[in-house]
């Protein structure tokens, strides 16, 4: 059975969606330990530090490990440690194409099995009032969201426009997986990826 390397509800949605069987150990990682401007290494680095964390405990697992990152103008956006913060991010997003991107891992120790790729998303928020910024942040979304806000969410009222995959903005492309890097994958690898094989 896949393990997936996320307390995040929204990684866990993603997967429920495909029907497949997985176990959830959160990995806790020291993100400030990854020292790295460039955000498409930067998601890579992380998902790979998450998911080794836990494929090291459970060597004979599959672990699925993500991170999700919001970049802007050269500026990485975190989750919000409190409501200005979530403000100000919001603030500098209104009206602004951003970027999204998710690093996702894939290991298992016992096949000497690693996987990784990322995936980059833009989305473009409409011009948000002050009113709307302080109104969303009293509905407490934006504060376990990178970026400060959910497309999934009371946040997709904001968005103008998306590019690329909405499960990549959400947390975790997995169509992504299945529909460009399935194919190349080991069948024993394969088995814990899906419901049934012959569906894909």
């Amino acid at each position: 059975m896949l393990i997936l390397a996320s307390n995040s509800p929204r990684r866990k949605e993603i997967l429920n969606k495909y029907q497949i069987e997985f176990e959830i150990i959160p990995s806790f990682v020291d993100e400030k330990l990854v020292d790295e401007k460039n955000p498409e290494r930067l998601v890579s680095k992380l998902a790979v530090l998450k998911t080794e964390q836990i494929a090291n405990q459970y060597p004979n697992r599959l672990v699925l490990g993500a991170d999700t990152i919001v970049f802007y103008n050269g500026i990485e956006f975190g989750k919000p440690l409190n409501d200005e913060d979530a403000y100000q991010m919001l603030k500098k997003l209104s009206g602004n194409t951003h970027q999204v991107y998710t690093g996702v891992v894939l290991i298992k120790q016992t096949e000497k099995f690693i996987k990784s790729y990322v995936v980059k998303s833009d989305v473009k928020l409409k011009k948000l009032t002050d009113k709307e910024i302080w109104e969303y942040i009293k509905t407490k979304e934006p504060f376990d969201k990178a970026g400060s806000y959910a497309i999934q969410g009371i946040g997709a009222r904001f968005i103008e426009f998306f590019d690329g995959s909405y499960e990549n903005i959400v947390g975790l492309p997995y169509s992504h997986l299945l529909k460009t890097e399935f194919y190349k994958l080991p069948k024993s690898i394969k088995s814990d990826l899906i419901k049934d094989e012959n569906n894909v």
